[in-house]
């Protein structure tokens, strides 16, 4: 399998922001920082404030606000803790995945929809071992799609993707901002397919 980077310029549409008082009860959503499906992979990278990426990072284990700090795990298993006051932001990217030539299989590929991102400023945020938990996230909304009329529809997933989380001295906040995100899979139909066996299309 291989996989292809979702630029950065492309896909956010705009920026709304979610008050912080809209997290403070209710439902978790969990948003991964780093982790592969059959729609994407997902890295992190910690930018620091002079404008480099902290080394052969893997992932983030943990933020510490009392002693301010990131836990970051880099790819050989090691953790360092990295002072907030030297981070300008943590950064997330995904990339598609892509179907092998050498794939025994029909020909297919993923597409990608993304709606407006969402920033949301919070005084703490829950991130454990790569995983972001986050209150009352409204649920993703994403553009219809157009699907060409000799593929159908397979596997889809709708999710909020991370972009980045800056934490902002002056006023002691997290400004966490989210895609919305929609992965399809298309599938090249056969020959002899029928159009009543496909599925439908996500409004």
């Amino acid at each position: 399998m291989v996989h292809s980077r979702i630029a950065a310029g492309t896909y956010i549409i705009g920026v709304s922001l979610i008050c912080s008082s809209a997290l403070a009860q209710g439902e978790v959503t969990q948003v991964r920082l780093t982790a592969e499906d059959p729609f994407a992979v997902r890295t992190v990278q910690i930018i620091l404030r002079s404008g480099t990426p902290a080394p052969s990072l893997k992932t983030i284990a943990s933020i510490d606000l009392g002693a301010k700090t990131v836990k970051a795990v880099d790819v050989y298993g090691h953790t360092k803790d990295i002072p907030l006051d030297v981070i300008d932001r943590i950064e997330c990217e995904q990339a598609i995945l892509k179907r092998s030539p050498m794939a025994q299989e029909s020909p297919w590929k993923i597409e990608v929809f993304t709606g407006t991102a969402q920033m949301t400023r919070a005084q703490n945020v829950d991130l454990k071992d790569g995983i972001l938990s986050l209150k009352d996230l409204p649920a993703p909304e994403t553009p219809a799609s157009s699907m060409p009329a000799d593929m159908s529809l397979g596997p889809q997933q709708t999710t909020w993707e991370l972009r980045t989380i800056r934490y902002v001295e002056s006023s002691r906040v997290f400004e966490v901002t989210l895609v919305p995100t929609r992965y399809e899979r298309w599938i090249t139909r056969s020959s002899g397919s029928s159009l009543s066996g496909s599925r439908k299309r996500p409004q």
